[in-house]
């Protein structure tokens, strides 16, 4: 989304800063960011872009209570579409380097650092992961699959719903659920060998702890010695009935990746959405799928091997 000097000297006067300039950020999967600049300092304009999920608002929300505590400090909210014609808001600028790999000492804090954030809890039951929307929504997408990889998907799609089924006494008896962040990816972090810092809040929810440490061990493709590290560091615990609730989380979380790519390929292919960023061409969403089918094949042998 574009937006001109009019517009920005507007979002200015709102936030009673004299305006300097702006440039453009970067684009995620689901917004648009650009640099505020003022002579008292630099502000973030974070612009809602986004068909498949409406978070904005309940990320503002969250960052305005956590005041700078956890992810950056939000100064604006605006859905009026007075300004703008969506909905935006202006959090802080921070500075830093996101992680170039996965190193023993990045794991080890991200690790400690989720340890800190799931002890924030709510009661609250869990929703069975066959009834997860991520997980149902891929049989309302799958339509626009190629016929091979669909029928290899649908037959790895009915095998992990029966294991849902079969094992859903495991998360029956939660009765609270922990803060999750949501999205780990490395352009989410801001990493300087001492510290982690999460700078995108936009899929901040309560979920399971597991949750969070399957899309870690997922997201940055962590072999068995390092996943090992990473849940020990956590505190994870090695009982067989842990090792299975971990398993069917990360096998539901894959589950909502591939539901995830399927619905923006979609929304490309109805030209709802540019075909730019991640995870927007038939190309990068059967590749992406390839890798995954692979990971649940293994995952059903585990727990197939494990029964």
């Amino acid at each position: 989304m574009k937006i001109n000097e009019k517009q920005v000297k507007e979002i200015c006067k709102r936030l009673g800063q004299d305006f300097i300039g702006f440039d453009f950020l970067g684009r995620g999967s689901h917004n648009v960011n650009y640099i505020i600049n003022t002579p008292q300092e630099r502000f973030v304009l974070r612009i809602e872009d986004n068909l498949q999920f409406d978070n904005l608002k309940k990320e503002y929300k969250f960052l305005r209570k956590t005041d700078g505590k956890l992810g950056p400090r939000v100064f604006l909210f605006d859905d009026s579409r007075n300004i703008l014609n969506k909905t935006y808001f202006v959090e802080e600028f921070i500075e830093g380097k996101h992680p170039k790999k996965a190193d023993i000492n990045y794991i080890k804090l991200m690790a400690r650092w989720y340890k800190e954030l799931h002890k924030v809890k709510v009661k609250r039951k869990m929703l069975p992961l066959r009834r997860r929307l991520g997980v149902r929504k891929y049989k309302k997408f799958n339509h626009i699959l190629d016929v091979d990889i669909k029928s290899r998907l649908d037959d790895i799609y009915d095998q992990s719903i029966k294991l849902f089924n079969k094992h859903d006494d495991l998360f029956k008896n939660i009765t609270h659920l922990s803060l999750n962040h949501g999205d780990p990816t490395r352009t989410n972090v801001f990493y300087d060998g001492k510290r982690v810092r999460l700078i995108d809040w936009e899929m901040v929810h309560y979920n399971i702890p597991e949750a969070d440490l399957v899309f870690f061990v997922w997201s940055y493709e962590l072999n068995e010695k390092r996943k090992k590290i990473f849940l020990a560091t956590y505190g994870y615990s090695k009982t067989d009935k842990s090792k299975l609730k971990f398993e069917l989380r990360l096998l539901a979380h894959i589950w909502e990746m591939i539901s995830w790519r399927l619905e923006r390929l979609d929304l490309v292919y109805r030209k709802k959405i540019d075909n730019i960023g991640y995870c927007s061409t038939k190309e990068d969403v059967y590749d992406e799928n390839e890798k995954d089918i692979k990971k649940m094949n293994k995952i059903l042998r585990l727990l197939k091997n494990g029964d």
